[in-house]
């Protein structure tokens, strides 16, 4: 009869070992699959030519200057289809890197639900980002998903830090000026004359989502030595948290078996 009940016990603690330890495994195993779409995507890049590289900056301005026109009210719609921009690898048309939270993930073309479970989404009605003066480039990403961090440490971020834009063969460097929460209605992204911004935003409050959070940053030049001095914050409570309770379910468990002996 104790076998019985070890063998019950043993399986139950398994099971919910295995629980307790998927959103690590299931990090772990996306921000694999993140790095390899990135990778992709750059010898993708690495191996256009020097006319269709041309070719999709030219289509790019274009549509990031009707964006403007569209602003001032000057014309009614973009005359160039977004989809004509450019097309990569699943949609992805570069990457979003947040050193000091240690985010890379891959950029797409997309806000559906298949892109923003693996990535971060770039919004149609915002400038294409390649940057260049009268642009504001939107992205936005999910936060607390279960099978990859994405944007969840947004919130972590301060007025000053730097997070980067990597698009074709250029990496550009954005400056946080402005953090702030709204309800979804109040989101708003305008072009500033003579500016070239990016824009972030997830939910609000974490596991709530009934706000935005908008971090908004103006482009700086890039510099990679500053970029490697960036220290990496600590892990939040809620991310140790994920950690620490499938370590501390097996001590417990451990002790328990030893004890029953």
């Amino acid at each position: 009869m104790k076998k019985r009940f070890m063998k019950r016990d043993i399986i139950i603690f398994l099971i919910g070992m295995a629980l307790c330890s998927y959103p690590i495994i299931s990090n772990y195993t996306e921000s694999n699959a993140q790095k390899n779409q990135i990778a992709t995507y750059e010898n993708e890049v690495n191996s256009l030519s020097e006319e269709k590289t041309k070719q999709i900056i030219e289509k790019a301005n274009q549509w990031n200057e009707n964006l403007l026109l569209i602003q001032k009210g000057l014309i009614a719609s973009n005359v160039i289809e977004y989809d004509e921009i450019s097309s990569f690898n699943d949609g992805v048309i570069g990457s979003v890197e947040i050193p000091k939270i240690s985010v890379n993930i891959p950029i797409y073309n997309s806000i559906g639900d298949k892109a923003l479970s693996v990535g971060a989404g770039h919004l149609a009605d915002s400038s294409y980002p390649i940057g260049g003066s009268n642009t504001h480039t939107v992205l936005t990403g999910h936060r607390g998903l279960p099978t990859s961090k994405l944007f969840t440490r947004l919130d972590e971020l301060e007025k000053y830090d730097l997070f980067y834009l990597k698009v074709l063969n250029q990496t550009m460097a954005y400056q946080i000026e402005q953090i702030k929460v709204v309800a979804p209605e109040q989101v708003n992204y305008y072009i500033e004359d003579g500016k070239d911004m990016a824009t972030l935003i997830t939910c609000t409050p974490y596991g709530i989502n009934t706000h935005r959070l908008v971090i908004t940053g103006y482009r700086i030049d890039y510099k990679e030595s500053e970029k490697e001095k960036i220290n990496q914050k600590t892990p939040s409570f809620r991310e140790v948290v994920f950690y620490v309770i499938p370590i501390g379910l097996a001590l417990v468990g451990i002790f328990i078996f030893r004890n029953r002996r």
